[in-house]
């Protein structure tokens, strides 16, 4: 994803917080270049640590198993 792309679909809402989503280290990247907090969600394929501390290492805040254990973070 591209920064202008993320902070062009933000602009259509209002929260006091944004998340970028991503299982990338480029991901990552973009949430940090859009001034929001990168959360890694590990893809089906590679659940592992060393992808985990990759998207850590790049700027995610938590890095989650999945989407659901996101929401579930969100709902506490």
């Amino acid at each position: 994803p591209s920064y202008m792309q993320s902070r062009r679909n933000f602009s259509f809402f209002y929260s006091e917080k944004y998340y970028f989503l991503g299982d990338t280290v480029d991901d990552m990247k973009a949430a940090k270049m859009s001034n929001v907090e990168g959360v890694g969600i590990l893809p089906p394929h590679d659940k592992s640590d060393e992808l985990s501390n990759l998207l850590k290492t790049a700027g995610a805040k938590i890095v989650f198993k999945t989407a659901n254990d996101f929401v579930d973070y969100l709902e506490k």
